[in-house]
């Protein structure tokens, strides 16, 4: 639709092809600007998308479905760095599928208050967290995390598995700290 407007103020307002042209890369210098100075900022969050399906092949469609989403070291200690709660969300009509922004809940359960740009980190050791085996967990250079979604439509929770690597996208955000 953009190009048929192009096109029409083309041939009502330039008299050459040249003139359309400069206007044409005008406005993708402008378009370009506008982007760069809306993304000068880091998201501080992360896009979560999937879709659930129960043990019988339906997908959840719950009108009350609440997600638990926990970022997790790497390792045997397989520390809870980060936890959060989002919901109810109704899920009616969805057809299972979902998209939850990490780092928009509230956060809850085993999480050790460490600020969400900080988890991504691996200059620094963690201590104090709620570990399968310890309380500390020291990353190696370019160690990745793992999430973990777990969710309950009223029943028992439900964990999803296996935990998904979170790559090295995020850890962008921590950069900008530098």
């Amino acid at each position: 639709m953009s190009l048929i407007l192009w096109s029409g103020f083309a041939d009502k307002y330039l008299r050459t092809k040249g003139e359309f042209l400069k206007y044409v890369l005008l406005a993708v210098i402008l378009s370009l600007t506008y982007s760069l100075a809306q993304a000068t900022g880091v998201a501080s969050k992360l896009t979560y998308q999937g879709r659930v399906v129960k043990p019988d092949g339906n997908p959840l469609e719950g009108a009350a479905v609440t997600f638990v989403l926990q970022v997790r070291s790497p390792d045997i200690n397989n520390c809870v760095l980060y936890e959060e709660t989002q919901g109810p969300v109704d899920m009616t009509g969805s057809d299972g599928i979902f998209s939850l922004s990490l780092g928009a809940g509230v956060r809850s359960g085993a999480d050790p208050g460490i600020a969400f740009k900080d988890i991504y980190s691996n200059a620094q050791a963690f201590t104090g967290l709620n570990c399968a085996t310890g309380t500390t967990y020291a990353p190696a250079n370019g160690a990745i995390r793992k999430l973990r979604m777990i969710f309950s439509d009223g029943g028992p929770a439900v964990t999803m598995s296996p935990d998904l690597d979170v790559q090295s996208v995020p850890y962008a955000m921590y950069a900008e700290k530098l």
